[in-house]
């Protein structure tokens, strides 16, 4: 078996008729982009690999989003967004774990992983990454670039 891959993803908006407008996605109908974003998510996922989620994955009902998790390739680990506030307890077990925020560490290197940007964030000063979403492209990275002397 070849050795799992590591994702990190947010704000697919699964079932969010407006995010189409909000984020000019090219799709006539909600139906469509689903279709399409569940298809290029299995396509480039496979079902061992690692996914680190930030959050906002659907605008649905609980069951429909379970749903959509059930054809999901990867093992998730989700932080949760600000659409999620019906991701806890059992009913989520599909998940390998849900947090509000995450500290990682990959070989050497230190990742924070929330839905929301920081502008300073665990280790920023010491070269630690921080990935989130929520900002759906709209979003000056160089804010939150820490300052380096001279």
């Amino acid at each position: 078996m070849p050795k799992p891959q590591r994702w990190f993803s947010s704000d697919h908006h699964f079932n969010h008729d407006a995010i189409r407008r909000y984020s000019e996605r090219p799709f006539a109908t909600v139906e469509e982009m689903d279709v399409e974003m569940m298809s290029r998510w299995n396509a480039a996922v496979a079902p061992n690999d690692l996914v680190y989620y930030l959050g906002d994955l659907a605008f649905a009902p609980k069951d429909a989003t379970r749903a959509l998790l059930n054809q999901m390739h990867g093992r998730i680990y989700y932080v949760r967004g600000n659409h999620d506030r019906q991701m806890k307890g059992p009913s989520w077990d599909r998940f390998e774990w849900i947090k509000d925020y995450f500290d990682l560490k990959v070989d050497e290197q230190h990742i924070v992983l929330c839905h929301y940007a920081f502008e300073t964030w665990n280790r920023s000063h010491h070269g630690s990454w921080h990935l989130h979403g929520h900002s759906h492209g709209s979003f000056d990275a160089s804010a939150t670039q820490p300052s380096r002397p001279p």
